[in-house]
């Protein structure tokens, strides 16, 4: 009768002892598959950062490429004068302009506007030149072909020389 208890007993701590063990078993499992989450998530994590700084790093690059490639500067107008082609009777401007930009310039015109002394427009004038490289000048001259350089003078019966027009300028260029 005590081997039978004692087979009981110790068959009741075996299932115990092995339904522990399953149980350990499934823990072990479960924190296995929980350890394996955590590093696929950081894992996963770190990749999305590596990500998104070679995305900021070739947007900013390109950033840079564009502001490199943006002109600088302007094509100014460095020299003007204007007066009476004495040969033609006419009105004249003479000027000069400079590529100050960072780039070739592929064309630049310049248009004038001359207005009388009494403001109104009377007439507009301009000069182009195909190209203009970094730092080069061109120097324009441009006669008018409805501006008198000389009104007559009734009272003296001589021509006077016109001076007294005044203008605007805009420069337009492509490069």
């Amino acid at each position: 009768m005590f081997k039978k208890k004692l087979t009981l007993i110790l068959t009741i701590v075996l299932i115990v002892n092995l339904g522990l063990i399953g149980f350990l078993f499934v823990q072990n499992k479960k924190m296995n598959d929980e350890m394996q989450q955590i590093k696929q998530e950081e894992a996963a994590k770190k990749e999305a950062e590596k990500e998104k700084a070679e995305k900021e790093k070739a947007e900013k690059e390109e950033q840079e490429r564009i502001e490199n490639e943006k002109l600088k500067g302007s094509a100014d107008l460095i020299a003007i004068n204007n007066g009476i082609d004495k040969m033609a009777e006419s009105y004249m401007l003479l000027g000069t302009i400079q590529n100050n930009t960072n780039k070739q310039l592929t064309s630049v015109s310049i248009d004038f506007t001359i207005f009388d002394s009494y403001g109104n427009q009377v007439d507009t004038m301009s000069a182009s030149t195909p190209s203009l490289g970094i730092g080069d000048t061109f120097d324009f001259e441009i006669i008018s072909d409805t501006l008198p350089g000389y009104d007559y003078d009734l009272a003296t019966a001589y021509e006077v020389p016109v001076a007294n027009y005044t203008y605007n300028y805009d420069i337009n260029y492509n490069y």
